[in-house]
Parts: structure tokens; sequence; C-alpha cells
């Protein structure tokens, strides 16, 4: 999780000229139109969240109890953002999602997502991940690094094309080889 905006105080983001939660609402009718998909651009307008931290904090103790169930909380949290137009920065909007995690997969428990979430287990989860993203000097999502066991890792940022991907990841094995 990598927590891309933690608040709207010091965020920009250069590559969309975006210094305010108004300022997404285009940048996500775009990405709609690119992917084909609807997407509520008018929370940006009607209620922005404030942080991308509480879900991303959500996702993490949901991952606490298997990474599976991080995966699905992560998918429900992004439709209700993204489809229903709901800020995923508010604490009964989680839980609302978690309810619906604990509705789809019995093993879920809800009570100890909550536990997690107000004991702060699921913040010390997600300092891990930011701490990663420090160490590697990520800023721009989404993020993969690739690392062989004897090289120095690799960061691909941004979408890119299966082809990219691979030339990266075969770059590394020649590394690994020359070592």
């Amino acid at each position: 999780m990598g927590g891309l905006i933690p608040s709207w105080d010091n965020f920009h983001d250069n590559t969309n000229a975006v210094s305010r939660s108004a300022q997404m609402g285009p940048v996500w009718m775009h990405a709609g139109k690119v992917a084909g998909k609807p997407i509520c651009h008018q929370l940006w307008i009607n209620d922005p969240p404030a942080s991308s931290y509480p879900s991303c904090i959500a996702v993490k103790c949901a991952q606490l109890q298997s990474p599976e169930l991080g995966e699905l909380l992560l998918y429900l949290l992004r439709n209700a953002c993204m489809t229903d137009g709901e800020n995923i920065a508010k604490q009964d909007i989680i839980f609302k999602a978690a309810k619906k995690l604990a509705a789809i997969e019995p093993v879920f428990n809800l009570q100890r997502f909550k536990d997690d979430f107000l004991n702060d287990n699921g913040l010390k989860a997600f300092r891990t991940d930011l701490e990663l993203l420090s160490y590697y000097r990520i800023n721009r999502f989404p993020a993969l690094v690739v690392k062989g066991p004897h090289s120095k890792a690799i960061i691909i940022t941004g979408y890119k094309h299966y082809e990219e991907v691979l030339s990266a990841i075969h770059s590394l094995k020649e590394q690994n080889v020359r070592e």
C-alpha cells in the first residue's frame, strides 16, 4: 500500500497538475474514458477523501488475516470509491466494506478487523509499506520492485506494457549472470 495522499495540505501531482481534491475529478473522468469504465468523478466535488491512508490501513488490517482477504477488501473499497462515489477515508464507509467482505468470506473476522483498525495494528503494517517506499524512493504508482538475490533492485513505475516489464526482468537476469 502506497498511501498516495497523506492529506491535501502538501500533496502535488506534477504529472497531472493536481494539488487540490477538486482537480482530481477531471483526472478520473479521463481515466474512465481510457479504461472504458464508468468512474464516479463527482466524488471529488461532493465528498472528497481527505486522505488515502485510512483505506490503505484498512487493507493492511484485512491482510493481517490473509493476503487474499486484503485483495478482496481492496476491490470492495475501490468499487465503493470509484463506482459508488463513497468517501473511503471515512471509518463508517470502511467498516461497511468490511461488513460486505464478511458476508462474502465467512473466514473473515469482522471484529478482529475492527480491533486491528482501531488499535493501530493495521497502521503498523502500513508503516512498514511506507518504509519500503521511502527506501526505494517510490513516489509514483503503480510501482513494481524486481530484485534478484545478488543484484540491485529495478523499479518500474507507471503503467507499462508487458514487453517493458519483461525486458526489465531479463536485464536483471543478465545482471545476475555477470556477477
